[in-house]
Formats: structure tokens, C-alpha cells, sequence
């Protein structure tokens, strides 16, 4: 990844289905293709949720922060940072090499929380800013 964004594709990256999340510091070039809901995430410890019409599509945690998160689905969704996650029906953690973690949730509802504002995207080689492993 040059400059340490999220994703950098060369201009070549094409999204063509599932869920992409993209959590970082911006990204060099987007993926062509699908819906892309973006906004300017901040805080390590803080869950961040994707919801189409109440329902999570997909929520994270991560020991992390970060500048923007962005999400490639095939419709668009609210993002969201804190708030309560309801009865999700799948859990996955990952441990990263630094041991960091990160918690990954699909299904269930979430209440509260606040919705995110616009990110602000980088472009060109370099514009994402610093980077580095989780």
C-alpha cells in the first residue's frame, strides 16, 4: 500500500460484489463499481456500523482510530460510530501482528450512536497519509 492509505489499486481496483470496508486514511483510488458510503470515523474503541433500513449489514471494533471509513455494498448504507449492537448472528475476531484487535459483526440492529460526517478523500499517489500495520 503506497502511501499507507486504505486501499491502493493504481486506478485499477473494481468492486463486484459482497461487503468492503475500508478503514483507514484515506484511499488512493476508489474501486469502480457497487455503492460507496463514506465518513470521517476518529476514535480507537469505538464500535462503527453499516445498516440498510435498521438492520446491520456489517459492524466493527478495532484498537485502532483512523481518519475515514468507507463501505462498498450493493446498496447504500448509514455509517455510524458508537451505539448499541442488538442480537448480531455472526462474530469474528482478528488478531493482528502487533496484537491488536479487531471485531467483526454481521446481522442483529443497532440503537443510538451517531452518524458519520463526511470523510475527506485523498487522490494521487501518496495523499493518504501515514500509515502502517494494525
Amino acid at each position: 500500500m503506497e502511501g499507507g492509505s486504505a486501499l491502493d489499486g493504481d486506478n485499477t481496483a473494481t468492486y463486484t460484489g459482497g461487503k468492503l470496508m475500508l478503514f483507514g486514511s484515506g484511499v488512493e483510488s476508489a474501486p469502480s463499481g457497487g455503492t460507496k458510503t463514506s465518513g470521517a470515523a476518529g476514535s480507537a474503541n469505538t464500535l462503527y456500523t453499516a445498516a440498510s433500513n435498521g438492520s446491520v449489514v456489517a459492524a466493527f471494533t478495532t484498537t485502532k482510530s483512523s481518519n475515514n471509513l468507507m463501505f462498498f455494498y450493493n446498496t447504500s448504507v448509514a455509517l455510524t460510530s458508537g451505539g448499541t449492537l442488538s442480537n448480531p448472528t455472526k462474530t469474528v475476531n482478528f488478531r493482528w501482528s502487533n496484537n491488536s484487535l479487531l471485531t467483526y459483526t454481521e446481522g442483529g440492529s443497532i440503537s443510538g450512536g451517531s452518524a458519520l460526517g463526511t470523510a475527506n478523500e485523498s487522490s494521487g499517489p501518496g495523499g493518504g497519509g501515514p500509515g502502517g500495520r494494525w
